[in-house]
């Protein structure tokens, strides 16, 4: 059986970019949340599904 794994791009307004995998949903809103509260110059969040 395969398993979902959630691909988090976070790219900056200097350009500087970030991936983290997680594993749920609500992994992905934590570390967003994360990332919005200490930062508040992201330009773009890409979110990817992958089938693991």
């Amino acid at each position: 059986m395969s398993t979902l794994k959630y691909e988090i791009q976070i790219t900056e307004r200097d350009g500087f970019k970030e991936t983290f995998e997680e594993n749920s949903p609500n992994d992905v809103l934590y570390r967003l949340a994360r990332h919005l509260r200490d930062n508040d110059e992201l330009k773009k969040i890409v979110i990817k599904v992958k089938e693991k």
